[in-house]
Formats: structure tokens, sequence, C-alpha cells
């Protein structure tokens, strides 16, 4: 008879509790704060023209436009790993882009503190990402460009709908 309520509790009772405006402030929301950029690059990359400073220019230029800001820092082209003011107390962009032979694959995530049980750090609130193939170093850079463009565009979207009234002061 337990098992029986707690089953019928568990399915009578929503997953998280939250209404999909509150679930967006919980994964989005930072009063428009500055974040930070976190970029890593594959080394196989470099075989298809993309270069790092290509990356984080488009990232910049798309959040700027919306008004959304980056902390700036330098970075290394060499490097495969750029971290542009990540720090604990910032929210923070992450992108990731893999590319083997033809195969690619994008993800950007938002990052965050947060507090749980075991401590403070830092945890991703929000996601999206992509895999596919391109078409070699005759414009496979130009393609994942474009193609993290439309990412970057669905992150700016789903921030603005919880942080717009404070992005435009």
């Amino acid at each position: 008879m337990k098992l029986l309520f707690l089953v019928a509790f568990l399915f009578a009772v929503p997953a998280s509790g939250l209404t999909d405006e509150e679930l967006g402030k919980f994964e989005l929301y930072t009063k428009c704060a500055p974040m930070g950029l976190g970029v890593d690059l594959s080394e196989d990359a470099k075989k298809i023209n993309l270069r790092m400073r290509d990356i984080i220019n488009l990232v910049e230029s798309r959040l700027r436009s919306a008004r959304i800001y980056i902390e700036k820092a330098s970075f290394s082209e060499e490097s495969p790993h750029t971290y542009l003011n990540v720090y604990e107390n910032y929210p923070g962009l992450y992108v990731n882009i893999n590319v083997v032979s033809t195969a690619f694959s994008i993800g950007v995530s938002f990052t965050q503190g947060v507090q749980s049980f075991g401590g403070y750090g830092r945890a991703a609130t929000w996601e999206t990402g992509t895999a596919g193939t391109h078409g070699g170093d005759g414009g496979g850079d130009k393609f994942l460009l474009s193609t993290l463009q439309g990412k970057i565009d669905e992150f700016i979207n789903e921030y603005l709908k919880v942080n717009q009234k404070d992005c435009n002061r």
C-alpha cells in the first residue's frame, strides 16, 4: 500500500515543480551581468582554417549586438583552450568545437556559480549543441562559424527572455 501511494505521489507532482518561466530564470537569469567566455577548439580545427580569433570575434559580436557583454582578457592563438575571465563569481558562456576529419560537434553552455550540499562550484545551467559533417578545408571553417552563430543566437534568444529588462538599461 505504501509503495502504491509513493508511485501515485510521484506521478501527481511535476518533476521540477517549476513553471517554464521560473525554470528559465534559474537557468539564465543574471541581471545582464557581464560574463566570462571559455572556448575549447580541437587541434583538427586548424586543418580547416578555423581560428580561435574568428570564434571569439563571432561570439563577442553577436552578444554585444544584444547588449550582453563579455569581460575582456587576452588569448593565445596557439592554445586550443582559451578562458576569458571565467571566474567563479561571473556567469560564463563556454563554447566547445571538436573537429575530427570531416566530422564536427559544437557545444554551447552557460555556466553559473551554484551552491549545493557539497559546497560552491560552477555548473552548466543551460546548453545546446549540434554535430554533423562539413566539406573540409574548402569552406569548412565558414560552415562551422555559421553553425556556431545559429547556436549563439539560440542562446541570446533564451537569455533575453529572462534578462531583457536588465540588458536594456
